[in-house]
């Protein structure tokens, strides 16, 4: 959780009002968790299949991705010169090799 809100509070310095979209298998713990983010929406409310929530998600600018292959691969197809992207610093295990390309945000996730 704490890596999600430094991710945003670290969006919200670099874009102006930032509005975010959430993608997640788990709604009821994102409106539990989030009740101090504003303005964002949870797109897999609206029970998408998995193909139209990765299209949405690839045509996002800015990522803020989990330690997951499903928004690793949104974010590397949709990302341009200026994307900002953050991704978790470890995947799984400390010892485990970087996944992602060298320029996106590493934030600690332990």
């Amino acid at each position: 959780l704490e890596y999600y809100y430094n991710a945003i509070n670290f969006i919200k310095s670099k874009i102006s009002n930032p509005k975010f979209y959430i993608f997640t298998d788990d709604i009821d713990w994102v409106k539990s968790k989030f009740t101090s983010v504003n303005d964002y929406s949870i797109i897999s409310e609206l029970r998408l299949n998995d193909y139209s929530e990765f299209y949405i998600m690839k045509n996002i600018k800015n990522h803020i991705i989990s330690n997951s292959t499903f928004s690793l691969w949104a974010a590397w197809l949709a990302e341009e010169h200026d994307s900002i992207i953050i991704s978790p610093k470890y995947w799984f295990k400390k010892e485990m090799p970087k996944i992602h390309p060298s320029n996106w945000i590493e934030m600690n996730n332990i």
